[in-house]
């Protein structure tokens, strides 16, 4: 993956999946291969969804990530958290 490429994922990995626009998604689907598996856990939901579309005919992921998604993403958080903080000690 080229440098610049690689930048955009790392700004797009930075975010949480509810805060993803549509443009995001299509880039991270369509690098799914270089995610590490607990980034493919974490933006599951949202490497599976299919946008909808508004009623101007643009796309929506406002309804990609549902409450059981954003409760995952708080648990892959912590344990995150946990693990550094484990490493560090």
């Amino acid at each position: 993956m080229d440098n610049l490429s690689r930048e955009r994922l790392d700004e797009i990995l930075a975010k949480e999946p509810a805060a993803l626009t549509v443009g995001d998604i299509q880039f991270l689907k369509a690098r799914q291969s270089y995610l590490k598996p607990h980034e493919r856990e974490l933006y599951a939901e949202v490497l599976d969804s299919q946008p909808e579309e508004q009623e101007d005919g643009s796309e929506s992921n406002s309804d990609a990530v549902s409450d059981t998604k954003a409760k995952k993403t708080t648990k892959a958080k912590k344990t995150t958290k946990a693990k550094k903080t484990e490493i560090a000690e």
